[in-house]
């Protein structure tokens, strides 16, 4: 394991001079970590190739700079992973940076990036504001349990993503997950449903787990909308919204 760390205001760690960064390959991982005021300068890395990185940002000025990132493809025996806690930063590509198999953690901090492309395993969870466009041709899964990420450009979800919405309550974004998109939706792919901390909706009970500035298409599939009991969740697309209202079984 390898680490690469500025810890505290000031401090910086300038290597803007690399245009490539060799990472981890099988069972090491390069651990890039920017804390309590810590900066470190990649802004000339296009691409991470292949291999496992995990790139951390926590607290308030702490950023780490992928710039011209406009790839990264994982493939190390351990997931690659963009964190980012507290008001930390972690700036990708203004244009459009692609991640297979990497996942993007949002816990209270800020991905800059113009359009992020998920595929294969990528993902985009836990809660926050992703102020870029997405693409998903992976996951988007809001809360780590139940929460929510707004998505302040478009949103664009291919025949291959999946959205993953967990229910464990009347209340979005505590107690069900909810995606809000500031732009426009376009949907096909999946819409897969989980129910969580035992909770069973009753007839009628509505959950609002989408809105949008407009919306085409919809999901091609619905997994998990049979909750037992004669009823199912079923989604109701509307101009600005897609709302889950527990009906009768026919």
């Amino acid at each position: 394991m390898t680490n690469l760390k500025a810890q505290g205001a000031g401090s910086v760690v300038d290597f803007s001079a690399l245009t490539a960064l060799e990472v981890g390959t099988g069972f090491k991982v390069l651990n890039i970590v920017g804390e309590i005021g810590g900066v470190i300068d990649l802004s000339n890395v296009a691409a991470i190739p292949a291999g496992a990185a995990d790139v951390k940002a926590d607290q308030s000025g702490s950023m780490i700079d992928l710039s011209s990132l406009a790839s990264w493809n994982e493939s190390g025996a351990f997931p690659s992973r963009i964190r980012v806690y507290n008001n930390g930063q972690v700036a990708l590509s203004t244009g459009t940076t692609v991640l297979g198999d990497v996942v993007v953690m949002l816990n209270g901090g800020t991905v800059a990036v113009g359009t992020l492309e998920l595929h294969g395993a990528a993902e985009l969870k836990r809660a926050g504001t992703f102020p870029g466009d997405v693409i998903n041709d992976g996951v988007v899964a809001p809360g780590s349990s139940a929460g929510g990420i707004h998505i302040s450009g478009a949103y664009t979800q291919s025949g291959s993503g999946t959205l993953e919405i967990e229910l464990g309550g009347l209340v979005a974004g505590s107690e069900y997950d909810q995606l809000t998109i500031g732009g426009s939706a376009t949907l096909t792919g999946t819409l897969a449903i989980t129910l969580i901390d035992a909770f069973v909706p009753a007839l009628n009970d509505a959950f609002t787990i989408m809105t949008f500035g407009s919306r085409s298409g919809i999901f091609n599939t619905v997994s998990g909308a049979d909750i037992g009991g004669g009823l199912l969740l079923n989604p109701k697309y509307g101009a600005a919204n897609i709302i889950l209202r527990t009906v009768l079984a026919p």
